[in-house]
């Protein structure tokens, strides 16, 4: 009897620490922090919650280091510790931070994946003049997605020549949506 209630309770833990990892997963792909960490945690087996607050401690304070360092390496001209720490302000909703940071990386450093968060956020946010900008130095560097967006901005503004050229280095680039433009 003793032990049909161990496997019992057995099953009735892994399916609670599943439902648990399954929730934790989804919150951790949405960027919190402290879900990741637990969801680590049990798959590590991490047990108590002292234990498990003291390595949320532990990242958190790692976190911190992380953008100093990548601040330091910024300003040292190390472009891509800037689009990293730009990603970081986006994700925090600092969006003025995020600007400057991936301006610097994308213009100055040439990291297209700057130039292209650069002009999705001008492009929802600011002037679509800043976005064609941002997608164009992007588009340059074969970020194609950058071009199909550049695509629609010159076609939304009737330079369809423009666009149709951008459409077809875009479709080129593997991007479907701009090869059912041409």
């Amino acid at each position: 009897m003793r032990a049909i209630f161990l496997f019992f309770l057995s099953i009735v833990s892994v399916s609670v620490i599943a439902s648990d990892l399954s929730k934790l997963k989804k919150e951790c792909l949405q960027g919190n922090l402290a879900s990741c960490v637990k969801k680590e945690a049990i798959l590590n087996g991490v047990g108590s919650d002292g234990e498990l607050n003291q390595v949320i401690g532990e990242v958190k304070s790692t976190e911190e280091e992380r953008m100093k360092q990548y601040r330091l390496d910024c300003d040292a001209n190390v472009w891509i510790s800037c689009h990293n720490l730009a990603v970081k302000y986006d994700k925090l909703n600092e969006r003025e931070k995020s600007i400057e940071l991936y301006n610097k990386a994308c213009f100055s450093g040439s990291v297209l994946d700057s130039c292209y968060n650069l002009g999705v956020i001008f492009n929802k946010t600011k002037s679509k003049k800043e976005a064609k900008n941002a997608f164009k130095k992007a588009c340059q560097l074969d970020h194609f997605v950058a071009c199909y967006n550049l695509g629609i901005l010159e076609f939304d503004t009737g330079n369809k020549g423009v666009a149709g050229k951008l459409f077809k280095k875009a479709c080129n680039g593997k991007v479907s949506q701009a090869c059912q433009k041409i």
